[in-house]
Formats: structure tokens, C-alpha cells, sequence
């Protein structure tokens, strides 16, 4: 499986996620974004490397509630667009609702992120995020109503319409991890026009089920 990474290489606390990054090959193609690159630079780059579609993109930086917070930049709702070159660069997903893009960055599908708690304790102990690391799904309640109306998944929609493929996010704050996996649950949504979407639960924090499917209009 080929993969894109995206990777914010100036970003601040993010190296200990850069470490476990894979080595280039012919297999992770790694593209960095730093405090000074433009947009065409990336796209410049990104299309000089992908010589034919790749299965993922992974893009790796900081994030909050329906956010990426890159070292040049937030790409919110109303800058997604910029995001619009990785378009045909992506093989549609084998599984329907499969994801095309994963965004390894905090809490990007919730609706609510608590910032992060630092405290000094006895014998200058840091206690960092300390019960403090979910995310919400709505500001009304996480309920199935308030999911659709939540800004991490109206910007993971807005993500997957202006690159053709699902989209995947973590809504809670997110750990470095060799395998690339998650922190509690995920929201993946498809691009337009299935408009389909999926709460991934393991643990059915908020009681809708292991997984949840619905619609956004």
C-alpha cells in the first residue's frame, strides 16, 4: 500500500510522532510542510512526487475542533479548500465509508476540545491533560441529533468533498503511535454526493453504539 505523508515538520511537541515515522520508500512517500512553505510549494512538490494515485494519505500536525493548526498556518472550514491538489491523487477506497485521508491531529473531528491542563504538583511533578483528554461531539449534548451539526464533522465533510474521499479524524487529543492508530473514537465521512458518515465507538462512550452510521445533509 503506497502512502502520502504530510507531515508538519516545524510544528511544536510533534517529535515524538515524527520519530515514528516510516523510512521514504518506495512505499511512504514523505512530503514536509514547514513554517515558511507556501501552498505551491506543497502542491509543487506533491505532484512531483506522486507519479501515480496513492491507497492513503496520512497528514500529521496539531489540530483542534474542526481544525489543523500547521506551523504556517490553521486550515479551518473556510480554507480547506487549499487542500483541493490531493484531488485524483487517491484511489477510491475497496470498502464504501473507507477513508482516503487520515488526519493524525487532536480532536479535528469533535465539536468541543478542552484545552490542555497543566499543573505543577508536589516535588515539581507535571501533570499534562490529566483527565482531560476527550473531546465532545456537540455543544448541545452528545447525542445523535447534536453529530451533524458538529464542527469537527463539518469540517472532515468539507475535507472529503474537495478531495473526492472519505475522511478520517480522532475526537479526542491523540498519542504518539508506531501503529498509527487512533485515540478513542473516530468520525470518517464520504465525500459527496453519499454524504454517508460513520462514529467508530469501540467502547460506546456515548451510547449510540460500537458503530454509528448517518447522513449529512
Amino acid at each position: 500500500m503506497a502512502i502520502l505523508w504530510i507531515v508538519d515538520r516545524d510544528g511544536p511537541r510533534l517529535e515524538a510522532g515524527i520519530r515514528m515515522l516510516p523510512n521514504e520508500d518506495a512505499h511512504n512517500l514523505i512530503v514536509n510542510v514547514r513554517r515558511n512553505t507556501a501552498l505551491s510549494d506543497l502542491v509543487a512538490e506533491v505532484r512531483g512526487r506522486v507519479r501515480v494515485p496513492v491507497n492513503l494519505v496520512r497528514i500529521v500536525s496539531h489540530g483542534n475542533s474542526g481544525r489543523l493548526l500547521f506551523s504556517n498556518g490553521t486550515v479551518d472550514i473556510g480554507r480547506v479548500g487549499a487542500f483541493g491538489f490531493l484531488r485524483g491523487l487517491i484511489t477510491q477506497p475497496v470498502f464504501v465509508g473507507s477513508a482516503g485521508i487520515e488526519i493524525h491531529g487532536c480532536g479535528v473531528a469533535s465539536d468541543y476540545l478542552p484545552p490542555p491542563r497543566v499543573e505543577q504538583g508536589i516535588g515539581n511533578v507535571t501533570i499534562a491533560n490529566y483527565d482531560n483528554m476527550q473531546g465532545e461531539l456537540s455543544s448541545w449534548g452528545n447525542s445523535a441529533s447534536g453529530i451533524t451539526t458538529s464542527r469537527g464533522v463539518l469540517f472532515l465533510r468539507a475535507f472529503a468533498n474537495v478531495c473526492g474521499v472519505g475522511v478520517m479524524g480522532g475526537i479526542d487529543y491523540q498519542l504518539p503511535d508506531a501503529s498509527w492508530s487512533y485515540e478513542g473514537p473516530t468520525i470518517t465521512v464520504s465525500a459527496s454526493p453519499s454524504r454517508q458518515a460513520r462514529l467508530s465507538d469501540p467502547r460506546n462512550r456515548f451510547g449510540l453504539g460500537e458503530f454509528y452510521n448517518f447522513y449529512i445533509n
